[in-house]
């Protein structure tokens, strides 16, 4: 079982932290003892220990792990360390005798293991940083979320066109590790936010959206749209057709088609930002809410959503957006919507991809929207239409896929992992 500790800001918080997890019973002795290896970093130095369930004094005999006893491992002395040398004792308490304020659920893993069944993984942590569209290679990717301009090259944006030009929407990049990577299809792009749909009638004709919109505020959305709250179908076609378009000709075949019942809601407004959303017009409020989804029911890609748009740390007026995502597995039919709206539900057990607000560069303006909206481009075409195609986009008032110039602008590349 796999667990991380984050020390506190103070000492005292950082002396009291406790974390505690289960293990079977089981004897040890010297060719076969259980073992807690313990990595670390102090001073931006890194170092590993492995501690044997074993005395630390009395002969060092080893320690039998049974039912109902509670095994603690002390790491430190009471001393500054001040190298990356860690010491350790190890006690054995009577059942309750320490009231741990952190745990590691048992079912954790299983969460984890039905994480790792959706095809969302596919997508890599970070967007691209350097790559060859003539070569079909990628140098480097970001080493972390980037959205500062100085930070970004100017030559990883590139239209659509480009990568049509020079055949890459349907290539298999090589990695700066030697693994395989790809564009992804707005299907696959869709696994992280819904397609823009055609809109439905809420309050008046047109008002409603069946993607994360989250900002009621009345003055910068004056409409005003809304998210679409009750249950609907929602179908992604997750590979093209020799046209660059949606294939659906496989609805039944899980690698072409998802299909099943969808439902999102607004929650609670975190906060609300000013914006201009052109350079000669008066700054606007706009409400930020979170909003939540479970997408899909039905199929083996069931799972529960959480879209942020996230202030970016130590930046003002500066937002990212996050996405959240735990699996529920085809079978669940007990989860609700209202279930996960509860933010106690998200405190562990999602995986969470970030799209970075790295802004987009247009003709007229250069480098446009930086810290404010992200793109990234997907390799399929709009079905009604050529000039346009599909890419990841997210600004302060809604995240979803949607449509694009391909000659136009120019968006950076979030890749995918070619599976082995």
């Amino acid at each position: 079982m796999n667990t991380q500790v984050t020390l506190g800001d103070s000492y005292d918080a950082q002396t009291a932290l406790k974390k505690v997890f289960y293990l079977y019973e089981r004897p040890n002795a010297a060719e076969s003892g259980a073992t807690v290896k313990v990595t670390y970093t102090i001073n931006n130095s890194k170092g590993e220990v492995e501690i044997p369930f074993r005395k630390t004094s009395d002969g060092n005999d080893y320690i039998d792990i049974t039912r109902n006893t509670l095994y603690m491992i002390v790491l430190g002395d009471g001393t500054p360390i001040v190298t990356n040398e860690v010491k350790f004792t190890i006690k054995v308490e009577d059942w309750n005798v320490v009231d741990m304020d952190e745990s590691v659920d048992p079912d954790e893993d299983a969460q984890a293991a039905l994480n790792a069944t959706l095809k969302v993984n596919m997508f890599t942590p970070f967007n691209a940083k350097e790559f060859n569209l003539t070569d079909k290679t990628i140098t480097a990717f970001y080493d972390k979320v980037t959205d500062d301009p100085d930070n970004i090259p100017e030559s990883s944006y590139v239209t659509w066109q480009d990568l049509l030009d020079n055949g890459a929407l349907d290539a298999e990049f090589t990695g700066p590790d030697g693994q395989k990577y790809r564009i992804p299809t707005a299907g696959e792009g869709a696994l992280l936010l819904p397609i823009y749909m055609q809109s439905t009638t809420i309050n008046k004709p047109n008002d409603g959206r069946y993607h994360p919109f989250w900002n009621d505020n009345s003055e910068s959305n004056s409409y005003p749209y809304v998210t679409v709250e009750t249950p609907f179908t929602e179908t992604i076609y997750l590979k093209n057709n020799g046209e660059h378009k949606p294939d659906s000709s496989q609805p039944d075949n899980a690698d072409y088609t998802v299909s099943g019942e969808s439902q999102l809601k607004v929650g609670a407004q975190t906060r609300q930002v000013l914006y201009k959303l052109d350079e000669e017009m008066e700054a606007k409020p706009y409400n930020i809410h979170i909003v939540y989804g479970l997408r899909f029911k039905g199929t083996d890609q069931y799972a529960a959503y959480r879209w942020e748009y996230l202030p970016i740390p130590g930046e003002t007026d500066s937002y990212d957006l996050s996405i959240r995502i735990k699996a529920l597995g085809k079978d669940d039919i007990t989860t609700t919507i209202d279930e996960i709206t509860q933010e106690t539900y998200w405190k562990k057990g999602y995986i969470e991809f970030i799209l970075p607000a790295s802004g987009r560069y247009t003709p007229e303006d250069g480098l446009y929207r930086s810290k404010t909206y992200s793109f990234a481009w997907t390799t399929t075409l709009t079905t009604d239409n050529t000039t346009y195609a599909y890419g990841l986009h997210a600004n302060p008032y809604n995240a979803c896929i949607s449509s694009f110039l391909v000659n136009v602008d120019r968006f950076p590349l979030r890749f995918v992992k070619v599976a082995e």
